[in-house]
Formats: structure tokens, C-alpha cells, sequence
């Protein structure tokens, strides 16, 4: 792994987190050098071969030879714009009772690292008189992907910066023998699209109108369903049944805010017909945690809201929180960095990186909203920014947000799609036009690899047998000419 100046591709290669463990305490907490035990370098042979990480823009590819005579070799190169951009010699052994990783990046010094965990999933090694990086680590999710991290001091603490990989052949041969592979099935014919919004903010906490305006305000841009989220704060719908009829409908919620040291953790409930007092933990991860399960105890459902407000969490934690199914990949609030910046993650990132590692989660766009009075401008958290549109053959609560949950629905930031059909072999779309906007469809893999482009109203993606190796989703963004967004959920592939 290229170590050194990694500031230069963050952007680009921020993805993957080591999942928490004992020995990953933040750099400057000493770990004692881990013994070679039992297995030796055998207990590495997970990492022997080629590990791609292909971006847009960049693609990285990083070999290692299998374990033996108590060494491996590694090599990694990089290449941007048909060019050589960095390279890195690599080589990991045994020194008599501990594993030394030593690295060589192109145009640097030689520094070594001793290991402080060895184990048949995991390898993480550590210098802290290096500056950057003091800790690498690595590890194993099933047998074609690889979580990768680097982390040292930056200057407002802890900086790490992050890797995925996938393993491919090193040759590359042409795929032979693969067994057909098809889609999940997802049914949608027959059903509706209803528009609605599930995070919005009154004068019942730090909004600037009250309940009936913002209720009015949706309805009358519309908007079939909406839940009023404001923090630790739950609005009975039943006080506003006078905004509700055929055309229009209100489902309880709450946004439970508290946080962990200086990290926010905000947590909707969905579909609540209570109040949920929210909770702490002795860890950020626990907080989440914590506030996820208080909500599925009273049969809500809940969705993590702007991880990169104030940079709070990120993939590393989203990892290991459990019965959660919803992210937010777009909030209109003009504070919460949708897209990343510096070595942080854009939330599309984190969830292709959630994806990637085998998790079932849907990505959801909202407005945040708190200021329907005055000016709508970027600085201002306006309602009109993000929302979804579930299928559903009913405007009903229940069936709704089911629905929501199985992912029968797309977000948006300003386009409309008419239809989603899925067969067993493709993935077919249907753009709403408006005005002389173009129209652009960018189907996504694992990893955030992009598989194809397509312009037009009608994009299809066909799932051919050389598409579908290394595959587990397949996942697709609309973009108009002007910038607006809509994100179409995973379809997930059958296993063969």
C-alpha cells in the first residue's frame, strides 16, 4: 500500500475502514510487537495475489507473493491518465520472534513497521516515530475483498485515510466457465410512486415554523407523505389530522439527537407512535448502536442521519452497527458534507464501502429542513432539496414504510424517474423529462466501480456473464445537465 503524501489521493481512494478491535487503538498508544505464533507467515497466505482499487480516475493494483522461507514480496503501482503516478515496494518477514512490514514508495526512504495483530482475517502493523502513516492495517472480508487503512496524526488529531480492494487475477484472463448469474428478483409493476420526506424540523425544536406550516408547505409542493423529525421531540400526528386526506399523509417520527464527546449522533425513528428518549454509550459505535435498537424496540424503523455533520462517524463504525437498513447519501442541509473533503469520505463513498462488504442498506435523500421563512438560499437549511419516492400500490403508512425497508423506492435531489424495472438479467429505467435537461446514467458496482454509461431516458444495463463477475449489486445515479441527482437502490446478484 502506497504510504507516504496520501494526501494527494484521499479523494479518490478514501473507501474502507478496519472494523474496531483490540490492538487499534489511535496511534500514539503503544501496542506491544504481536509473536509470529503459531502458523507463522502461513497465517497471511489471505493476502497473497492481486488487489485492485479502481476508481474513476485512478487505478491502483497491489500483488503479493504467497508466504515462504519466512517472507513475502509485494509490489503496488498506480496509474492516472494512462501514466505511472506512484509505485511501492513491499515486503513482509519474519525477524526472529516478531513480523516486520517493510515499505519502499517511489522516490522515499525505506520504513519498516512491526506487526501488533497476525491472524487468519487481519494484519496490522505500527511505527510511531514515523510521521505519517504510524499505523497500516489490513483486513479480510470473505475471499475477493480487502479493507484497508493508514492512520498517524493530523492536525486536529487522529488521520487515517482509507482503502478498498477487490481481488482480481493478475493476468487478467478472459472469463471462462462462469455460471450464469441473474438479479434478485424486485417486483414493482403495478405499483405508484409517492413523493415524501422523512427528515424536517419545526419551532417544536430548532426550526423556524411551526408544525401546521411545514406540514402545509409539503403538501402543497406535492408532497404525498411526510414525517416531522424534530429532535428528541415526537409530533402526534393526530394533531394535525386536518392536513391529512386522500392525497396526503403524516407518519410519526422523531430525530433522537445526543452524542458521544464532541460527535453527534442523530438517529431517526420512523413510523413511531411515541416519544423515544434517546441514548449514550461508553463508545461512538455503542451510541449508535444504542439509539438504533431503541427505536426497533418500539417497531420503528430507523435511518442514520448525516454521518459527516461535524465528521462524527464514517465507514469504520457503520460497520459495525447492526439492524439498520437506511443511510442518508444526500441531506439539504448546507453543514453536513455530503461529498467528503480532505481524507474524509463523501457518504456515496461509505455507502458503496457498506455495500462492499456484504451489508444490506439503502441510501435516502432528505431535506434537513429548518428554515421555510425568509430567504431560500445555499446557507440556508430550505425544505424542496432531497427527498425519496417509494413504490407502493397505496398511500399507506404500514405498506410505505415496509416498502422503504426493502428498498422499493429511489432518492432524489431534483430528478424524476418515471419507472425502475428489474429482470433477472437487467436493470432498466425510465427519466422523467424536464424542460431541455440532459440526462445522464452511471451504473455502479462494488467498490463504487462504474460499469457503464449511458445517456438518454430510457438507460438499461445488461448483466452479461464477464459484467457479472466480482459482483454482488449493481446500483445506478442519474445526473442532469445541471447538476440534480437521482440514486436508484442496489439490485443484489444471486449467489451462484
Amino acid at each position: 500500500m502506497n504510504c507516504v503524501k496520501p494526501h494527494r489521493r484521499s479523494m479518490t481512494f478514501g473507501l474502507l475502514c478496519l472494523l474496531a478491535s483490540p490492538a487499534s487503538a489511535q496511534p500514539g498508544s503503544p501496542v506491544s510487537p504481536a509473536p509470529v505464533g503459531a502458523g507463522g507467515l502461513a497465517r497471511l497466505g489471505w493476502l497473497a495475489g492481486c488487489w485492485e482499487l479502481k476508481t474513476a480516475r485512478r487505478t491502483t493494483l497491489e500483488m503479493w507473493m504467497p508466504p515462504d522461507g519466512g517472507m513475502m514480496l509485494g509490489a503496488s503501482r498506480t496509474i492516472a491518465a494512462g501514466a505511472v503516478r506512484e509505485f511501492e515496494q513491499l515486503r513482509i518477514e519474519t525477524q526472529r520472534d516478531t513480523v516486520v512490514y517493510t515499505s519502499i514508495p517511489s522516490g522515499q526512504t525505506v520504513t519498516s513497521f512491526k506487526a501488533v495483530q497476525l491472524t487468519d482475517s487481519s494484519f496490522i502493523v505500527e511505527n510511531l516515530a514515523h510521521d505519517f502513516p504510524q499505523r497500516i492495517l489490513y483486513r479480510r472480508l470473505g475471499t475477493d475483498s480487502l479493507l484497508a487503512r493508514i492512520e498517524g496524526p493530523g492536525p486536529s488529531g487522529l488521520r487515517g485515510v482509507d482503502f478498498p480492494m477487490r481481488r482480481v487475477n493478475c493476468a487478467e484472463p478472459p472469463p471462462t466457465g462462469l455460471s450464469a448469474r441473474r438479479f434478485e428478483p424486485r417486483e414493482l409493476s403495478g405499483l405508484r410512486w409517492w413523493k415524501g420526506n422523512t427528515h424536517s424540523h419545526t419551532t417544536e425544536s430548532d426550526g423556524d415554523s411551526p408544525p401546521e406550516v411545514v406540514v402545509r408547505w409539503y403538501k402543497s409542493h406535492g408532497y404525498s407523505f411526510l414525517v416531522l423529525s424534530d429532535h428528541n421531540v415526537f409530533t402526534d400526528p393526530a394533531r394535525l389530522t386536518g392536513l391529512v386526506d386522500s392525497t396526503f399523509l403524516l407518519v410519526g417520527g422523531e430525530e433522537l439527537t445526543t452524542q458521544f464527546g464532541s460527535k453527534p449522533v442523530h438517529i431517526n425513528g420512523l413510523a413511531l407512535t411515541q416519544l423515544v428518549p434517546q441514548r449514550i454509550d461508553s463508545t461512538l459505535v455503542g451510541t449508535i448502536q444504542r439509539n438504533v435498537d431503541a427505536i426497533r424496540e418500539v417497531a420503528g424503523i430507523p435511518h442514520i442521519n448525516h454521518p459527516n455533520f461535524r465528521w462524527s462517524f464514517g465507514l469504520q463504525e457503520l460497520l459495525q452497527v447492526r439492524n439498520d437498513s437506511l443511510l442518508e447519501i444526500f441531506n439539504g442541509h448546507p453543514q453536513v458534507h455530503n461529498d467528503g473533503g480532505d481524507e474524509g469520505l463523501g457518504v456515496e463513498a461509505i455507502w458503496d464501502g457498506l455495500l462492499s462488504a456484504g451489508k444490506r442498506i439503502y441510501g435516502i435523500a432528505v431535506d434537513d429542513a429548518h428554515h421555510f421563512q425568509g430567504e431560500f438560499a445555499r446557507n440556508r437549511a430550505n425544505p424542496g432539496r432531497g427527498w425519496i419516492s417509494i413504490a407502493a400500490q397505496t398511500l399507506e403508512a404500514r405498506q410505505l414504510m415496509r416498502n422503504l425497508e426493502h428498498g422499493l423506492f429511489y432518492a432524489s435531489s431534483g430528478v424524476t424517474v418515471a419507472d425502475i424495472s428489474v429482470t433477472g438479467t437487467t436493470l432498466a429505467l425510465r427519466i422523467q423529462p424536464e424542460a431541455d435537461f440532459k440526462y445522464t446514467t452511471t451504473f455502479i458496482g462494488d467498490h463504487g466501480r462504474a460499469l457503464a454509461q449511458v445517456g438518454g431516458l430510457a438507460p438499461v444495463f445488461s448483466l452479461d456473464r464477464s459484467r457479472a463477475r466480482g459482483l454482488s449489486y449493481v446500483r445506478a445515479r442519474v445526473e442532469d445537465s445541471g447538476g440534480a441527482r437521482a440514486w436508484i437502490q442496489p439490485v443484489f446478484l444471486q449467489p451462484n
